[in-house]
């Protein structure tokens, strides 16, 4: 079973998931992140396109596959980023530092950054 959410600025702006592609039974989970720098969508369009042809060929693998949005207001914009580099604040200490701040204060990017880590960790999990 698999999931595709082609992009148009109404799909950018309310799915952060690209696609889901579920596989047969117990195996590996891979997951890929496209349009981290919103100047940068060709990895969302790659994405997309991966997860057509998964489904048209009715691909059969063990485990599963997601792609996921980076920066979705930077790629509404078609900006790298509107305030900091998202690929720079993804380690411990940035996500340490936003859980700290609380929601009214952050910055797009550490918005953007909070709402990838919700997905990969209900992916994970």
């Amino acid at each position: 079973m698999s999931q595709v959410t082609l992009t148009s600025p109404e799909d950018i702006a309310t799915d952060r998931i690209i696609g889901h592609f579920e596989g047969n039974g117990q195996g590996p989970t891979l997951v890929f992140f496209g349009g981290i720098h919103g100047n940068e969508p060709s990895g969302v369009k790659a994405l997309e396109h991966v997860f057509s042809i998964l489904e048209e060929n009715k691909t059969v693998t063990n485990g599963n596959v997601y792609g996921i949005r980076g920066n979705i207001p930077a790629l509404l914009r078609e900006q790298r980023f509107l305030i900091s580099d998202l690929n720079r604040m993804w380690t411990q200490a940035g996500i340490d530092q936003i859980k700290q701040k609380g929601k009214e204060v952050r910055s797009h990017e550490e918005n953007e950054l909070a709402g990838r880590k919700k997905p990969l960790e209900e992916i994970i999990s």
